[in-house]
């Protein structure tokens, strides 16, 4: 098993600097289907620990108890989690011999019942374009889907929209900032 871990915040600095390669990766937007299937960290200084028994054969419900929690000191990230079997996923070995797991958001795949991809947050030093996004759909995304390309902000240290689209089930429509 494994988890889909996911933050309330999208303009966090902390964040994209720490888990987006420097402001230069992306993030994904999703629509929550199955909000039982989605729980939310509780952060505390109280790690939930699985005796030998459950740690030899876990049932779901350990698994959910040992994901929902976190030390207190990563509580700025406003995260939750969905569990997710590993046998679902697409795998891909890495140069260093490491296996990353990839749980697609197709609609008949689990994930996308929990989850609804609608929209992609460029980074403020991504390299990725909003057009690049356009194009990378084989078919039209979902009414409402947007691409927002985050930039900084002179005066202060804050992530703002420089530029956003959303899609009309027609046309990506250019919204002004």
């Amino acid at each position: 098993y494994g988890f889909i871990s996911l933050s309330r915040h999208d303009k966090d600095s902390l964040m994209w600097g720490h888990y987006a390669d420097k402001f230069r990766g992306m993030a994904l937007e999703f629509e929550v289907l199955d909000q039982p299937k989605v729980t939310e960290v509780e952060y505390t200084d109280q790690r939930y620990v699985l005796d030998g028994k459950s740690i030899a054969n876990p049932t779901e419900e350990d698994l959910k108890k040992f994901i929902e929690r976190k030390d207190k000191t990563w509580e700025h990230e406003g995260e939750f989690r969905v569990l997710v079997n590993l046998a679902s996923c697409t795998t891909k070995r890495i140069p260093n011999g490491d296996t990353i797991y990839f749980q697609s958001f197709d609609p008949d795949i689990f994930a996308s019942q929990v989850l609804k991809l609608m929209g992609v947050v460029l980074g403020s030093e991504c390299t990725v374009t909003m057009e690049d996004i356009q194009q990378a759909f084989s078919r039209k995304p979902p009414v409402g889907f947007s691409v927002l390309q985050l930039a900084a902000d002179s005066p202060t240290y804050a992530l703002v929209a420089s530029d956003l689209k959303t899609w009309d089930g027609n046309d990506w429509i250019q919204h002004t900032i």
